[in-house]
């Protein structure tokens, strides 16, 4: 029952990660049009293109991981840890 409980409490703060991070970037975006930020979130992944660059972010639900793909420092990975 400890890991069903898990993968929710997993799913639960994984959305709020990915919500609030999308809120910073837009809020960011809005503010200094010229950095040249688009950002989307649909399906658990989001998007980053800052000018010629791409990011992405997305649940890894089984990994319980959240992993990001950067251009400028490759994969990273972040555990989720109750």
């Amino acid at each position: 029952a400890g890991a069903a409980v898990s993968l929710v409490v997993y799913h639960a703060v994984a959305a709020r990660t990915l919500d609030g991070v999308l809120e910073v970037l837009e809020t960011l975006g809005d503010k200094a049009p010229a950095a040249g930020i688009d950002v989307e979130c649909a399906a658990d992944v989001l998007n980053l293109e800052v000018g010629e660059a791409s990011f992405v972010l997305n649940k890894q639900a089984p990994n319980l991981q959240l992993w990001l793909s950067s251009p400028v420092r490759g994969p990273l990975r972040y555990d989720f840890d109750a």
